[in-house]
């Protein structure tokens, strides 16, 4: 498996906590405005059109930067946004550092337990079948250290906490 130690020369980088929270700050801000268009956010009665900016915005803030780092270009995809997965051998993904090597922990969605999107739920999957076993929820505050697993056909993964995109 490769690490950061392999990183492009790009001027500017990212941490991918930072990505992903300026994604959660983004559904925060905009929750609100499009509820005034009808649109609802909340997790239990979304509306599709507040899924599709949702998915608009994981996509544009964190998988396009993730796409744009030389190091996963050629990666395989990340799997549909905000679908609970079966399994996960045919994806990259974006997963919470666990010490315990036999799971892998793969980010799903974000999630409102008390405050707007205050947790985000992963998908608790075995590391050798990366088949999801449960779905767990963690508060976001304890989900600080989350990194890129770039899984290619023939080549190791790539694992990575900063994302060094080059347009």
């Amino acid at each position: 498996m490769s690490t950061d130690d392999q990183v492009p020369s790009s001027p500017r980088s990212y941490e991918l906590r930072d990505l992903l929270a300026v994604y959660r700050d983004s559904l925060i801000a905009l929750g609100p405005i499009v509820e005034r268009a009808g649109l609802s956010w909340h997790d239990e009665d979304a509306h599709d059109g507040w899924e599709a900016i949702a998915e608009a915005l994981f996509s544009n803030v964190v998988t396009n930067a993730v796409s744009a780092d030389p190091r996963f270009a050629k990666a395989l995809p990340f799997p549909k946004f905000d679908f609970d997965v079966d399994d996960y051998p045919g994806n990259s993904w974006i997963e919470l550092e666990q010490a315990d090597a036999s799971r892998r922990m793969i980010f799903v969605r974000l999630f409102s337990e008390v405050d707007p999107y205050d947790a985000a739920v992963f998908a608790d999957a075995e590391a050798g079948t990366l088949h999801r076993r449960t779905s767990v929820v963690v508060p976001w505050r304890e989900a600080q250290r989350v990194l890129v697993r770039g899984r290619f056909s023939r080549d190791p993964d790539v694992l990575a906490d900063r994302i060094w995109p080059v347009e």
